[in-house]
């Protein structure tokens, strides 16, 4: 049977009022399917880090979370080293996010566009990732050399920079930790960057913006 409780519906409206509409619906989802049965180890962990994300910027539902739940649901509270962390990511994920949607909107073919983003969310995960997605990049963005100076910088590929080419700093201890419990969650819009709101982007696009997050990641273990 499901947790029905005073405390439970306190909880609700409380998120309801707190949290972004999307936020909201996503913990709702998540809390209607906990029955009070035992839960496999790794799904009550995913529960566990998607809720606290999600509830990162807020102490008190954190607290009323724990008071609802059973022990082995509670979660942590976010300290300001992670929460900054957290807000470093989103912002960095918007940059791909951004990067994703002038490519969409500068390709003149749809099929290019279709394989770049195909592209990135396949290679992302295999070895020598920033190279086989620069190869694609190379073949889809000619033409566009600012487009293709963004992608560079976002892979970290400072040798295909030029001489006088910067690439973009790696990540800190803790944005790694964060970015790294963030992709762990899956691509079910829990690391959406809120710069760049979901609705504006297909499924595709987010994989392609996270994918290039993956490798951030990858690069920093």
């Amino acid at each position: 049977m499901a947790i029905v409780s005073d405390e439970f519906e306190k909880l609700v409206r409380k998120m309801k009022s707190l949290l972004p509409q999307e936020d909201f619906e996503d913990v709702f989802r998540t809390m209607s399917r906990y029955s009070g049965e035992a839960w496999d180890s790794a799904e009550v962990g995913v529960l566990r880090k998607k809720v606290r994300y999600l509830f990162r910027d807020h102490p008190s539902l954190i607290t009323e979370w724990n008071s609802v739940y059973p022990r082995d649901l509670h979660i942590e509270q976010v300290d300001e080293a992670q929460r900054e962390a957290y807000g470093n990511l989103e912002r960095r994920l918007g940059e791909h996010v951004s990067l994703v949607n002038d490519v969409k909107h500068r390709l003149p073919d749809g099929r290019d566009y279709r394989g770049f983003l195909e592209g990135v969310a396949r290679n992302a995960r295999e070895a020598n990732a920033a190279e086989r997605i620069y190869k694609d990049g190379v073949e889809a963005l000619e033409g566009f050399p600012e487009l293709m100076r963004r992608l560079v910088d976002l892979l970290e590929l400072p040798e295909r920079l030029g001489e006088d080419g910067e690439s973009a700093h790696g990540l800190s201890a803790e944005e790694l930790a964060a970015a790294t419990e963030l992709m762990q969650l899956g691509s079910d819009g829990c690391c959406r960057s809120r710069e760049s709101p979901a609705a504006e982007i297909t499924a595709d696009e987010q994989a392609a913006a996270e994918g290039l997050m993956l490798l951030k990641i990858k690069k920093n273990t």
